[in-house]
Formats: structure tokens, sequence, C-alpha cells
């Protein structure tokens, strides 16, 4: 999902998420960031944060909480960026 790349002395992270689970190579989303390590990051993880993460609110009947789900674990993804 994630590609780190290095070229002439600039470092730029690739970020690329395929839409089905076949990954095929005509259904995907690509999004780079460029600056310092330290904003690539930063920006890659909101990125992450607002758009690939997904939440779905299930109410349960007697509850006052509801359950909640997410396609991906934001602490997962963290880990495997930085």
């Amino acid at each position: 999902m994630f590609i780190l790349k290095r070229k002439q002395g600039k470092s730029k992270i690739e970020l690329v998420r395929f839409h089905d689970k076949e990954a095929e190579a005509s259904d995907f989303t690509e999004k780079a960031f460029y600056g310092p390590i330290w904003k690539q990051v930063w920006d890659a993880l909101d990125y992450i944060k607002t758009t690939v993460i997904e939440e779905k609110v299930v109410k349960v009947d007697g509850r006052a909480e509801a359950d909640r789900f997410f396609n991906y674990p934001y602490n997962a993804l963290e880990e495997v960026l930085v």
C-alpha cells in the first residue's frame, strides 16, 4: 500500500489504494507526498485518516452506546508508514 522512493537525494511517499479485492491495475487511486520527510509522513497520515479510513456505526437496541467499526486500524497503518 505504501512505497517510499528516493531519487537524486529527494524522497517522496507514494500511496496507492486499490478499490477492489482483485487489485486490478485499472481501479486504483494514487497520491504522492513531497517535501521534508516529516511533512510527507504528516500529510500521508492525514490523508489516510480523512480519505482511506471509513467508519461504520451500528446502533444496538437496548444500549446507549453504538458500536463503531473501521475498515483499517489507524494505529497499524501509522506503524507501517513510520
